[in-house]
C-alpha cells in the first residue's frame, strides 16, 4: 500500500476517542461550552471511575488505559491532540497501524510505571493522573530515531484558552525537525518541572519516552511497511 492510499485511522480513532471523553467528563453539556472562556472542574464521578488513581489499579485495572483518554481542560486537550495527530499521521504511515497502536499504549504504560515510582519515593498524594502526554512523547522520541528530518508543527502555549483555537486555525506555529521537536518538548518538560517543583507528574513523560526508545530497540519498527 502506497503513502497515498494510506489512511492513519489509528491516529483518526484515538483521537476521536480523546474527545468523546472529553465530552463526557462533563455532567451538563453547557459547562463543556463554557469552560472554553474559563476554567471548570470535571464530573468528580468520572475522574474517579477513569482516572489513574494508585489506589485503585487493582480494583479498576482499566484506569491503566482510560486515564490516557481524559484532559484536564480545553487546552490541555486541544495541544496535546494536534500535536498528537501532527506526529501520529506520519507515524503510523511510516511504521503501520498495529505497530502504531502497540507504540501508543507501550509508552503510556511506562509513563504509568515512572508515575507510580514517582508518588512512592516523592510520597504524593492518592490525586487522579490523566492526560495522554507519556503516551505522545513515546510517540515523539520514536518518530525522532526512524524519521528525524521529517517536520512536524511546534505548539506554542497559549495563556488563554480561546486562544488554543486560534492559534491553530490561524497556523500560528513553526515547523521543526523532529529531532528538534523532541528536544523542545523535552526543555519544556524539565522547565515545568524546575518552575512548579509539586507538579512530578511532568516526570511521566520520561516514562513514555523510555517506552518509545524501548519499543523501537525491541520491535525495530522503522523500516516503513507501507512503501
Amino acid at each position: 500500500m502506497g503513502k497515498e492510499s494510506f489512511f492513519p485511522i489509528v491516529t483518526w480513532v484515538i483521537l476521536m476517542l480523546n474527545i468523546a471523553f472529553f465530552i463526557f467528563s462533563f455532567d451538563d453539556f453547557s459547562i463543556l461550552f463554557s469552560s472554553i472562556f474559563h476554567w471548570v472542574e470535571y464530573s468528580n464521578k468520572f475522574i474517579q471511575d477513569f482516572g489513574l488513581y494508585p489506589s485503585k489499579i487493582l480494583q479498576k485495572p482499566y484506569i491503566l488505559i482510560t486515564h490516557l483518554f481524559i484532559h484536564d481542560g480545553w487546552i490541555h486537550l486541544i495541544i496535546n491532540m494536534m500535536i498528537f495527530v501532527g506526529v501520529g499521521v506520519l507515524l503510523e504511515r511510516r511504521i503501520g497501524s498495529l505497530n502504531f497502536s502497540l507504540l501508543y499504549f507501550f509508552s503510556g504504560f511506562f509513563a504509568v510505571l515512572l508515575n507510580l515510582l514517582t508518588r512512592v519515593i516523592f510520597i504524593l498524594p492518592n490525586i487522579p493522573s490523566v492526560g495522554s502526554s507519556g503516551a505522545i512523547f513515546g510517540m515523539i522520541y520514536l518518530a525522532a530515531i526512524i524519521c528525524s528530518d521529517e517536520e512536524i508543527p511546534i505548539i506554542f502555549v497559549p495563556i488563554l484558552n480561546i486562544l488554543s483555537i486560534f492559534t491553530y486555525l490561524m497556523n500560528l506555529k513553526i515547523k521543526v525537525p523532529l529531532l528538534k521537536a523532541a528536544i523542545f518538548y523535552t526543555v519544556f518538560s524539565l522547565l515545568i518541572i524546575i518552575l512548579k517543583p509539586g507538579n512530578l507528574t511532568q516526570l511521566t513523560h520520561f516514562g513514555g519516552i523510555l517506552g518509545g526508545i524501548i519499543y523501537f530497540l525491541v520491535m525495530n519498527p522503522g523500516k516503513n511497511v507501507n512503501d
